[in-house]
C-alpha cells in the first residue's frame, strides 16, 4: 500500500507542476484469481485508494476522481477475469463505490464546479440508492 500511495502521490504531484492538467486514477482493483483473495480485502484495497484519491482532492488541485477496473453487469462472464464488480451482487462494494461519490462531490467547491446533476433524486448521482441499503 505504501508504493501505492507513492506513486499516486508523485502523479499527482507531476499534474499539477508539470502538466497541470487533471488526474484520474484509473484501472485499479483486486483479482479474485490471486490466493488469499476475498471480497473483505478488496473492500479494503479499494476503500484505501479511495481515501487517499479524497486526501489528495481535498488538498486542492487536479485530482479528479477515480475508475475501478472493472464495472460489470449480470451476465457478463465471459469478460471475467478475476476483477469484476457486479454491483448487485456486490453490496458492500457498491457501499464502497457510493461513500466514494458521495465524498468527492462533498469537495465539488474546492475546485469551483458540481459534477453532480442538481435534480437527482435522494442525493445519489443516478437518481437511486445503492443496492445496499444500510450505507448512508
Amino acid at each position: 500500500m505504501e508504493f501505492m500511495k507513492r506513486w499516486m502521490s508523485n502523479h499527482w504531484q507531476d499534474s499539477r507542476t508539470i502538466l497541470k492538467k487533471p488526474l484520474v486514477i484509473a484501472e485499479f482493483g483486486k483479482s479474485s484469481k490471486v490466493p488469499g483473495y476475498s471480497l473483505n480485502r478488496r473492500d479494503w484495497h479499494m476503500s484505501s485508494i479511495n481515501t487517499n484519491i479524497y486526501n489528495l482532492a481535498r488538498s486542492g488541485g487536479t485530482v479528479g476522481g477515480a475508475l475501478v477496473w472493472q464495472l460489470m453487469a449480470k451476465g457478463m462472464d465471459s469478460y471475467d477475469d478475476g476483477y469484476q464488480i457486479i454491483l448487485s451482487e456486490n453490496p458492500s462494494t457498491d457501499g464502497v463505490i457510493y461513500r466514494q461519490c458521495r465524498a468527492m462531490a462533498a469537495l465539488s467547491h474546492i475546485n469551483g464546479f458540481s459534477h453532480w446533476p442538481r435534480n437527482a433524486k435522494h442525493g445519489h448521482p443516478y437518481g437511486r440508492r445503492p443496492v445496499n441499503k444500510s450505507v448512508p
